[in-house]
């Protein structure tokens, strides 16, 4: 209600062009689009973005208010989560599958060397039998 009084208020007072409402910034966009009852912790490193967001979330979800908290501990940010650590292994040379079977991937000047690995879950003592469905799996390009 507040939002629809200030549009009335900026619209009654405007001068063509002037904005009468804008989008928000992308954090808080991203928070409208985003949040849920999912969310049980936001953190963020910079000082301007943490106020917008709490205060953003004191608008929209004041009960989710206290999940929002501003680090400052001088170490990077992703560091500190491990993200740096998940985004590095995500581009790791293991591929895991859901048979349990996983491939490791080694790609030299030559040539591309998948090495298919039966895991725990070997079906038998033939290592031919045991690739067979990850390599069915593969799409090589």
């Amino acid at each position: 209600m507040e939002t629809w009084k200030n549009i009335q208020t900026n619209l009654h007072n405007a001068q063509p062009p002037q904005k009468i409402l804008s989008e928000q910034t992308k954090t808080t966009s991203i928070l409208r689009d985003l949040l849920n009852e999912s969310f049980n912790r936001i953190v963020i490193n910079d000082k301007n973005i943490y106020t917008d967001t709490k205060t953003y979330i004191q608008k929209i979800a004041p009960e989710k208010q206290d999940i929002v908290s501003y680090y400052h501990n001088g170490a990077p940010i992703f560091d500190s989560f491990g993200v740096t650590r998940q985004v590095k292994a995500s581009f790791g040379k293991t591929v895991n599958l859901d048979s349990g079977v996983y491939l490791i991937i080694e790609a030299t000047e030559a040539l591309h060397v998948i090495d298919v690995n039966s895991g725990y879950k070997s079906s038998s003592n033939n290592q031919e039998q045991n690739a067979r469905p990850a390599i069915s799996k593969l799409r090589l390009k």
